[in-house]
């Protein structure tokens, strides 16, 4: 995103990696903290990736960018999820889910079966939506 933003200056990327990298953060405190250990999923790089970058995306998107987001703009926050649940779906199809600690179902939403797993995939898709118009709404007030 970061890429693609120097090369263009089109604030809707900032923003579509903010709901992005919020839903990372989302998922490591609601869903892997309690499973893993919050002390592993906020240790070292990982406080970097699952805390501090999503808190600073979502203030930069907040406080400094002046663009006014569309709804557009928030199902277009929706694709990044979207193909990174394909391909980590399709990889686990192919490859099959494997055992702890060689699995390719490294987030645990396919230990249900792969039912479950789409509608864990639908709900995520759903509440990345739900963080995108948050971030929209308070921009607004």
């Amino acid at each position: 995103a970061c890429l693609i933003w120097i090369y263009n200056r089109n604030e809707k990327i900032k923003y579509i990696a903010a709901v992005s990298v919020t839903l990372t953060m989302m998922v490591t405190l609601l869903y892997l903290g309690p499973i893993f250990g919050y002390g592993m999923m906020f240790a070292g790089i990982n406080f970097w990736l699952h805390l501090f970058v999503p808190l600073l995306s979502l203030l930069e998107v907040l406080l400094w960018n002046n663009e006014k987001f569309t709804k557009k703009d928030n199902l277009l926050a929706c694709l990044p999820l979207i193909i990174y649940g394909l391909f980590y779906l399709g990889n686990n199809l192919i490859n099959g889910k494997g055992n702890w600690p060689h699995t390719n179902d490294w987030y645990g939403f396919l230990m249900w079966g792969y039912p479950v797993g789409i509608i864990i995939f639908i709900l995520l898709i759903l509440f990345v939506y739900f963080i995108g118009f948050l971030i929209r709404k308070i921009k607004d007030i």
